[in-house]
């Protein structure tokens, strides 16, 4: 297990069987959650599939891809997202940008898709709407320092890692 903690928020990391059940993935989820707030804590989810932690009332955000899985804990009431991806999957995520990007995000990251997505996917997570409008309402920045906003509202890329097998975003509200 790896573990980051910033004033903002705590990410745990830690690898997973490829092929891993709900039940022993969300036993997992539970683990690291539980690490990250020092309580023991349950995951329920809500009725579009957030998880939310039964014993603490720190947002939460999880992501998994392939034999990796990250579970960030907001350490105020701000809502968090994060999301983890195989970069391998860089050509499958190409196809299905123009669905969820605006050209302007697409050309700005024509060279690292896998970041726009991880980007678009943890700020979705934050925002909490399920019913939104992903190549207008949200915006992805030009550069990390610079803002994603979500109805008007501004988010920060808090992290933002590359290692030769995965790219990670976690996306904080401002």
């Amino acid at each position: 297990m790896y573990t980051l903690s910033t004033p903002r928020f705590s990410l745990a990391m830690c690898s997973i069987p490829e092929h891993i059940s709900r039940d022993a993935l969300t036993l997992q989820e539970e683990r690291l959650a539980s690490e990250l707030t020092h309580t023991e804590v349950s995951i329920i989810r809500d009725s579009h599939g957030a998880p939310r932690l039964l014993g603490s009332n720190a947002p939460v955000s999880i992501s998994h891809s392939g034999t990796l899985l990250c579970v960030v804990v907001s350490h105020d009431t701000r809502p968090l997202g994060v999301d983890v991806e195989l970069n391998r999957r860089a050509a499958r995520i190409e196809r299905v940008l123009e669905r969820i990007s605006s050209p302007a995000e697409i050309e700005i990251y024509k060279s690292s898709p896998v970041h726009l997505w991880c980007l678009k996917e943890a700020l979705y997570k934050a925002a909490g709407h399920p019913d939104i409008d992903w190549t207008v309402e949200l915006t992805v920045p030009h550069s990390q320092t610079a803002p994603c906003t979500v109805r008007g509202l501004l988010y920060s890329a808090a992290l933002m890692l590359e290692t030769p097998e995965y790219t990670l975003a976690v996306i904080i509200r401002n």
